[in-house]
């Protein structure tokens, strides 16, 4: 996984490929690129689906497919889309199947066919209520319409649908799969987040720092964590693929950098493993965005840093998790 479009450039995805990547998920942020420059979404969106065609442009010359990722939604002036106030508005989607129409149509050409892995019309979707999180009530009932859309102009384009909050592997339950055959199903595997997420997101630097050190194997919250733990809780993705036989692809999967050092690359190891045995797509998350999930900045739990401080310089030598991902990448050439 890469950054969004206008921070992704020529060398990055030189690197990219260097590594022995064949896929990047890039992330499609309309509105940010709007507002950076001074319009509303639809007037700057015909000059943003130019410099998309630049990048799948750029991938296409290095040997890498795209997958185009919608990380925002498509809505001017939109609230936290967490919150049940957006997805009460009664034009989120016209907005949606505004937006992936006019994508569409931009690449319906069949020389884009073996380029674009797929479009991921939305991602992460969640509401949350009272502290708690859960799919969106217009989410699910959304979805097809949208796919709808794209297969009026596209009947051949592979479509990624998330189906929930944080697109853990708990959505999989009694989910139903879509009436299309070409979709991929989508899984962001970030468990347990005590560990993945250490010192992430917490309200004060205090409460950061007392949240690092969590190691793997070990206990979370008073629940082992090891290998095993891992493929049981993808039990209920495995369940649904075999019942529906249909794709799965991992969208996003980390552990942030200032996590301990042996403990972040046997965790990645052991996901890696995970879903290359059930042959299942991957992306990391994510190759030079924020320097938190970087593989190529200093690790180790001195080198935590919380929102505002310093921005950290890359690691003067290969990172312990950087090795994992590098060997888990050099087995393309080998397939």
């Amino acid at each position: 996984m890469v950054a969004r479009v206008e921070d992704v450039s020529e060398r990055t995805l030189d690197d990219v490929a260097a590594w022995g990547a064949n896929i990047i998920r890039l992330q499609i942020c309309p509105v940010k690129y709007a507002t950076d420059n001074n319009r509303n979404i639809w007037e700057a969106l015909p000059v943003y689906l130019i410099r998309i065609d630049e990048r799948l442009k750029w991938a296409k010359a290095r040997g890498l497919k795209v997958v185009l990722d919608l990380h925002e939604p498509p809505v001017n002036g939109y609230t936290n889309p967490g919150f049940p106030a957006f997805w009460n508005k009664s034009q989120i989607l016209d907005d949606f199947l505004r937006f992936w129409t006019a994508v569409a149509n931009k690449f319906k050409d069949p020389a884009y066919n073996d380029l674009i892995y797929g479009y991921d019309i939305y991602n992460e979707p969640a509401a949350w209520v009272q502290g708690t999180d859960h799919v969106p009530h217009k989410w699910r009932a959304m979805a097809p319409e949208i796919v709808k859309a794209i297969r009026a102009i596209d009947r051949d384009v592979w479509i990624i649908y998330e189906p929930g909050p944080w697109n853990g592997p708990d959505n999989y339950r009694n989910l139903q799969p879509l009436a299309d055959k070409r979709v991929m199903y989508s899984l962001h595997f970030y468990l347990p987040g005590g560990f993945t997420h250490q010192g992430v997101n917490m309200a004060t630097k205090a409460e950061a720092i007392a949240s690092l050190g969590v190691e793997y194997p070990g206990k979370v919250k008073g629940k082992q964590w090891d290998r095993a733990a891992l493929e049981r809780e993808l039990e209920v993705v495995d369940d649904f693929q075999r019942r529906y036989n249909v794709p799965i692809f991992v969208g996003e999967f980390s552990v942030v950098r200032w996590a301990p050092i042996p403990s972040s690359a046997r965790w990645l190891t052991d996901v890696v493993s995970l879903f290359e045995e059930r042959k299942w797509t991957w992306c990391y998350h994510a190759f030079r965005e924020w320097d938190g999930w970087s593989l190529e900045h200093p690790e180790g739990r001195h080198t935590f840093r919380y929102k505002g401080d310093a921005a950290a310089s890359p690691a003067k030598t290969e990172t312990e998790r950087a090795k994992v991902i590098r060997a888990a990448l050099r087995k393309n050439a080998q397939k």
